[in-house]
């Protein structure tokens, strides 16, 4: 099969492009398939290369920038019979102003910056991708709400983020500080409601004022380290980390938190229980969607009480969780390696390209 990735990431923000289309491709490759990718703005140039391997394609995704030239290069290969799946992982329609997200005011207003001069959008990117979600005819999306969101418009295919199991390697070289735990995560400024609404973020900062042997290992947004009212000894954060050398950094967690809140997390994907999963680290995460398909670590309510209890749970019981957590290794791998199944990806793109005609 041959299939063709249009990844939209620039090399600033580079992360989701990783997981919906280079991943994917790399693996297809180890596979046998015939798999590629391009820049949209190559595929919107239409390059000799971007012709080439569209014409060669039975099947092309197009994450999720589907607008101005992108439309019309959709419109194009469409009429000539070409089937394009729009790929979208996040819930545009649920990202409010609170989420923290930098992209709501560009996905949502419409608000450009050239300059000194602000512009606004009309239609809307949201409203854009809307249309060209039904130009497609096909989404496809790592979160089975998303797909649920959109099938009332557009059919609709659930194409999960897997793992490159070459990139999650302990790092054995990684030493903690005598008796220290290490409570962990790892993300955006888009999960600063996350922190505040589901109450992890006061049951963190009350359990490690209570002893201090405990740390918090943050890697990503240094805005979110505000939310923690921790000495500065106890915290050990660090710069937003490439995710080809995340998994390595994740050696450093004891345990690893999953703090959800709201519609917009609710349509994650499971990435994150994926990871702590594969690496042997016991998890506590929100009883959502993105960590209810994942059995190998504790869900909790959202309130402060029951993250508190969680983790003083698992910080007096670590050897244990971490014993437990281990068992698990095998068969995650076996469920997230992505290199286990892409024959059904490639059975699903089959599917795809037989509803789309």
């Amino acid at each position: 099969m041959k299939i063709l990735f249009i990844e939209s990431d620039n090399l600033k923000e580079y992360n989701c492009s990783n997981w919906r289309c280079a991943i994917p491709m790399r693996a297809l490759r180890r596979a046998g398939h015939d798999a590629h990718m391009i820049r949209i703005e190559e595929w919107d140039k239409r390059t000799e290369t971007a012709i080439k391997l569209t014409q060669a394609a039975d099947i092309i995704f197009v994450q999720r920038n589907l607008f101005n030239e992108t439309l019309g290069e959709v419109f194009y290969w469409r009429a000539k019979g070409k089937v394009v799946v729009a790929d979208v992982d996040d819930s545009y329609k649920d990202m409010t102003e609170e989420t923290g997200s930098p992209s709501y005011a560009y996905w949502i207003k419409g608000k450009i910056k050239e300059g000194d001069k602000e512009y606004i959008l009309s239609p809307t990117p949201q409203e854009m991708l809307t249309f060209g979600a039904k130009l497609c005819g096909s989404l496809s999306s790592p979160s089975e709400l998303i797909c649920e969101d959109w099938k009332k418009i557009v059919r609709t295919y659930w194409f999960p983020n897997y793992l490159d199991l070459s990139l999650y390697k302990r790092n054995t070289n990684f030493r903690h500080d005598p008796g220290a735990i290490h409570i962990g995560w790892g993300g955006s400024m888009t999960h600063l409601v996350s922190w505040i609404a589901s109450g992890a973020a006061e049951a963190v900062s009350q359990l490690i004022n209570e002893n201090p042997r405990i740390k918090f290992v943050h890697v990503g947004d240094p805005r979110c380290e505000r939310l923690f009212k921790i000495p500065a000894k106890n915290r050990l954060c660090g710069v937003w980390i490439p995710q080809p050398s995340f998994g390595a950094k994740l050696s450093s967690f004891d345990i690893g938190l999953i703090p959800l809140s709201g519609e917009y997390d609710r349509r994650r994907s499971w990435i994150k229980t994926a990871e702590y999963s594969v690496m042997g680290i016991p998890w506590i995460g929100t009883d959502m969607e993105p960590t209810r398909s994942v059995d190998t670590g504790l869900r909790v309510k959202n309130t402060a009480e029951d993250w508190y209890k969680a983790l003083k749970l698992y910080t007096e019981n670590i050897e244990a969780f971490q014993d437990a957590a281990a068992a698990n290794i095998e068969a995650s791998k076996e469920r997230f390696d992505i290199d286990l199944h892409t024959d059904e990806l490639v059975t699903l793109f089959e599917k795809i390209i037989k509803e789309a005609k």
